[in-house]
């Protein structure tokens, strides 16, 4: 997450030496100690109205989106026509546990089709509401996919590289249907390094990140 080529670096990721795994956790470890700080100083009232503003925005989100997928033949509905999600909010510590084992990595969002879920990193209190809206989605796409009618398609290298074969159908579906619905700058990316090189003044530096072509998320399906 050290510079605006992170899309590159993912795609290499395996060829990572372990030095430079612990470089990216710990680029990583001072973002989230930042966010973390920045929620800190807030006073009470001010926190709370940012969480209260990032569910709203977050259940607004769904509500559009159930809207627009109950007109798509792309997927099928329940019969209520929607799909009942409930949405809650994570600090970073719950996050690395998230999936009830300890993870290396922070998630900023995770959907648990168990009890149809959605939990957000406290941190999107503080992003750009694009951000915020693309996560809510692509965590909402990941909660639809069973009822997707799927078809098999091409995995895009990343997605190849980045999760098991089990999954590739599913994560393929939900960042197509995710890039028709939301486009294909990663917005969510653009806010991290944007964090990580310019900390509190990360705004200026956000708004120059939309506009590189390598915030575009990657639909590259070589071998």
């Amino acid at each position: 997450m050290n510079n605006p080529d992170k899309n590159q670096q993912i795609q290499k990721l395996p060829e990572l030496t372990p030095e430079m795994m612990e470089e990216e956790y710990e680029i990583e470890r001072r973002r989230i100690a930042f966010l973390d700080s920045a929620l800190a100083s807030l006073q009470d009232s001010q926190r709370e109205k940012l969480m209260s503003n990032l569910l709203q925005l977050a259940a607004e989100t769904i509500q559009g989106l159930n809207q627009k997928l109950s007109k798509t033949q792309e997927i099928l509905l329940p019969p209520t026509g929607r799909i009942q999600i409930r949405l809650q909010i994570m600090n970073a510590e719950e996050a690395k546990w998230h999936d009830g084992r300890e993870n290396r990595r922070i998630a900023a969002a995770t959907a648990s089709r168990a009890t149809n879920t959605i939990s957000l990193l406290n941190h999107l209190a503080l992003a750009p509401k694009e951000v915020i809206r693309r996560m809510v989605t692509h965590e909402c796409l990941h909660l639809s996919f069973p009822f997707a009618t799927k078809k098999e398609s091409p995995i895009r290298k990343t997605v190849r590289l980045e999760y098991p074969p089990e999954c590739h159908q599913e994560e393929e579906w939900v960042r197509r249907m995710e890039e028709r619905l939301c486009g294909r700058v990663n917005h969510f990316l653009a806010w991290e390094i944007a964090v990580e090189k310019s900390g509190p003044n990360w705004r200026d530096t956000y708004y120059q990140l939309k506009k590189s072509p390598s915030m575009l998320q990657d639909n590259d399906y070589s071998n």
